[in-house]
């Protein structure tokens, strides 16, 4: 059964109004429309406006910032099925449990933050923005516009340590 959808994605080198560095349309292919590098697909269909995929598949991108601990990204998607832990976004290298996440609909950065409420929805197009702040380690989570999570990141749970600074999207920890 399809899992999810992505519609597009983009990516900041900072935060607020800062230049855009890359822009995945997926519009047939996974090519970042600004030149940078392209999403590696981990399994999953891409058709001519989205790219779909099952559970246990997604994307995952190399060397697309020049500082892992200062971004913004954003991505619109949507959940076929609301699962118990469904991970949105990685940034050990698939090697730890924190992230992102959407726990029975609910928003979740794991360890310590949870949003108490539904917001996402089967079936529903989400955008959803984080960003942070290298200078001070200010990590913010927006789902459609509304800051949901909001937290200081002194341990580095939100910088990608990974090789090349590797972003996975929707997929979990090696492990299980």
């Amino acid at each position: 059964m399809l899992r999810n959808l992505i519609a597009t994605m983009a990516f900041t080198a900072g935060l607020g109004s800062a230049a855009m560095i890359h822009d995945y349309q997926f519009n047939g292919n996974l090519n970042d429309q600004l030149g940078g590098p392209a999403l590696t697909s981990l399994g999953g269909t891409l058709t001519a406006s989205t790219y779909d995929f099952e559970r246990g598949q997604g994307l995952a991108l190399y060397s697309a910032l020049p500082n892992p601990g200062h971004y913004t990204i954003a991505m619109n998607f949507s959940f076929s099925e609301i699962f118990v832990y469904d991970r949105i976004l990685e940034f050990k290298n698939l090697q730890s449990d924190y992230g992102f996440y959407s726990l029975r609909g609910m928003p979740t950065f794991y360890p310590g933050y949870l949003v108490q409420r539904e917001l996402f929805l089967q079936d529903q197009m989400n955008e959803f923005v984080v960003t942070r702040d290298g200078s001070n380690a200010h990590v913010s989570a927006y789902l459609n516009g509304e800051l949901l999570i909001s937290f200081n990141d002194v341990l580095g749970y939100t910088v990608f340590t990974g090789p090349g600074g590797v972003i996975h999207f929707f997929q979990d920890e090696i492990d299980g």
